[in-house]
């Protein structure tokens, strides 16, 4: 199988290339692709004040989910049993079976696209959802666990 690939300025290299870490040009080439490579973004931690850097993680990546509707993120995690006695899990909690689980997690409402907003020394964030945004991660969960074990356990991470 053979692949072609379609280099695109994103982040620090967008915003040298193009004046913005998200690019037209560079969102035109993802559209004309069948799927898209995605490196990191962020730059050095002491230049996060420097317009280069400042704000680059959420333009880029929040730009890419926004117009291509990517809603749901998978972490897969897996321990299979010959690897049993590296992981700090007792053996009672991962059996004889190891550890398979696939976390799904929603990527386009809550706090990612809600207001922000500051007035003097008080801070908004709206953190909203529509009924499609929390179905469309739990439909593609309990579809995904039709071909695995069954099982869905559904967890709110409030960030406190």
């Amino acid at each position: 199988t053979a692949f072609d690939f379609h280099h695109a300025p994103v982040g620090g290299a967008g915003f040298d290339a193009a004046g913005s870490h998200l690019p037209d040009a560079t969102l035109e080439t993802c559209k004309s692709c069948e799927a898209i490579l995605f490196g990191s973004v962020g730059g050095p931690p002491d230049a996060q004040h420097e317009a280069k850097w400042q704000d680059c993680e959420k333009n880029s990546v929040l730009g890419l989910r926004k117009t291509f509707g990517l809603g749901v993120n998978l972490r897969p995690t897996t321990l299979y049993p010959f690897l049993g006695h590296l992981c700090p899990l007792k053996p009672s909690v991962i059996g004889n079976d190891g550890v398979d689980i696939l976390m799904v997690r929603e990527l386009v409402g809550g706090i990612y696209f809600g207001k922000h907003e500051t007035e003097g020394d008080v801070a908004r964030d709206v953190l909203e959802y529509t009924a499609d945004q929390i179905r469309r991660p739990v439909r593609f969960a309990f579809d995904a666990a039709r071909l695995r074990k069954k099982h869905v356990t559904v967890v709110d991470k409030a960030n406190v």
